[in-house]
């Protein structure tokens, strides 16, 4: 039906690429061949509606990527061709193998047709990274939800500059309280640190038992290079123990731009979260090479790659 459909190529190329993959995850379940799968709920005319209108409508958009939040999977069982199934469907589970989920909500909230479109079209699966947004879509299923509206929304913006690796969202604190280090190591205890691959570390001045001065070094890192952290602690101070704590953080979506001034281009650290820019930073380093170049105070310089940067905030922000 595909092949004979009179669909332009871009279209009929990704709509079988879908099917493709709903079929070599049935193949891989029922211990067949994939020209041997029967396609049950995913053949039916809404099933080949919902996939040939995605990919129509992502050819004709034609847009840079595609992201999307982890699939919420729902809970409960649903009535299929093979009788009383759990949610989610196998056929679901075997098409989203290696994806970010969510096992919430009740009812069937992914079938394997919205798997089988998401995964073989989203590049990365997270939070939106930051853009101007242009526009918003949204397909309301008839069925109604107690817990949250049957939408489906779709998000289309331009991203301003290349979105950052998603951050950490659980991260340890490592510190010690050390009052027998010489000064003169505190900066080559921070450079290991950093060098151990800390995010950030700092020193606070504290005093001690018996009046004693001290400093309090901390530094924050992800779980999974706490040893080498640990490592560059004892090798770097006289400290004999170290504090960890696990915390939890929410950090928002970061892109880098570039932002043109007189004196030349400089980088933007942008902030966002759900698709919106919430801040522009102007990256200091590049200001100061900049200034030096020119033979101008770096404030001079700082002052009019802020403006720049500000131009790309929405209106309204700019406003407020």
């Amino acid at each position: 039906m595909i092949r004979r459909a009179g669909l332009d190529g871009k279209t009929k190329k990704l709509v079988g690429e879908i099917f493709a993959r709903i079929a070599e995850s049935e193949a891989a379940l029922h211990g067949v061949a994939v020209d041997k799968v029967a396609f049950h709920e995913v053949g039916a005319w809404d099933s080949i509606a919902d996939i040939v209108g995605a990919a129509a409508a992502l050819a004709w958009l034609s847009p840079a990527g595609i992201t999307s939040t982890p699939l919420v999977l729902g809970s409960g069982t649903i009535r299929t061709a093979h009788g009383l199934m759990p949610v989610p469907a196998p056929a679901t589970v075997a098409i989203l193998r290696g994806l970010p989920v969510l096992a919430e909500g009740t009812g069937e909230l992914t079938t394997p047709t919205g798997a089988a479109i998401l995964a073989t079209v989203v590049q990365s699966f997270g939070s939106p990274p930051p853009m101007r947004i242009c526009a918003q879509g949204f397909g309301a299923g008839t069925r109604e939800q107690a817990d949250r509206p049957n939408v489906l929304r779709v998000l289309l913006g331009e991203t301003t500059g290349q979105a950052l690796p998603e951050s950490a969202s659980e991260v340890v604190l490592v510190a010690a309280n050390i009052d027998d280090m010489n000064p003169q190591l505190a900066d080559p205890l921070m450079v290991a640190l950093f060098a151990a691959g800390c995010l950030d570390v700092w020193m606070t001045p504290i005093q001690m038992k018996k009046g004693r001065p001290a400093i309090e070094v901390s530094a924050l890192c992800p779980i999974d290079i706490l040893p080498s952290v640990e490592a560059a602690f004892f090798a770097n101070s006289t400290t004999i123990g170290v504090r960890r704590q696990v915390m939890q953080r929410t950090v928002l979506e970061r892109a880098l731009a570039k932002v043109g001034t007189s004196y030349g281009q400089v980088s933007v650290k942008v902030a966002g979260r759900a698709g919106e820019i919430l801040g522009v930073t102007p990256e200091f380093e590049d200001c100061r090479k900049l200034a030096l170049r020119a033979k101008v105070p770096v404030r001079q310089v700082v002052a009019e790659a802020n403006v720049a940067a500000w131009a790309l905030l929405p209106k309204h922000k700019r406003s407020s």
